[in-house]
């Protein structure tokens, strides 16, 4: 899971993200695989949710969403893997109702288990994939549309 934004949520951190990348696999959700191993061709269906768009056309079904991504009431749902997670959880919890009750969702921090220093994005993909990140986009404004 990664989130973006743009201009008006780069001056609010806890403001909502603008996009949402959702990466899913079922194929043992349960263990994803160590960051060592990982291997992009596992995932089997990638979705870029238009956070701007749903919040205006369907806000409920956007709330749900969230809810379902990141409360696990049960107990035993798949872990949410990220990178630098926490600002993502920020701002998708933004999403939900105020005091949104039960328990999160565990998070599996790439970052946090790189090893004793806290490697970029860039250096992780180079690491793990064998490939260099292009980060170009980076500092686009995903607020804006359409999107390119």
């Amino acid at each position: 899971v990664d989130t973006e934004w743009g201009d008006a949520g780069a001056a609010d951190p806890a403001a909502p993200p603008a996009l949402i990348q959702l990466a899913v696999t079922t194929a043992n959700s349960a263990r994803p695989p160590e960051p060592s191993r990982a291997n992009p061709a596992s995932c089997e269906s990638v979705y870029l949710v238009d956070v701007l768009a749903l919040r205006q056309s369907a806000p409920e079904a956007l709330s749900r969403f969230a809810r379902r991504l990141l409360v696990d009431d049960a107990g035993a749902g798949a872990p949410i893997l990220g990178f630098a997670f926490e600002h993502d959880r920020v701002r998708l919890e933004a999403l939900l109702p105020a005091a949104e009750p039960g328990r999160r969702r565990t998070v599996l921090d790439l970052q946090s288990r790189s090893g004793p220093r806290t490697p970029g994005l860039r250096d992780s993909c180079a690491s793990w994939l064998g490939k260099r990140l292009d980060k170009s986009q980076q500092c686009s404004d995903w607020e804006r549309r359409p999107l390119s």
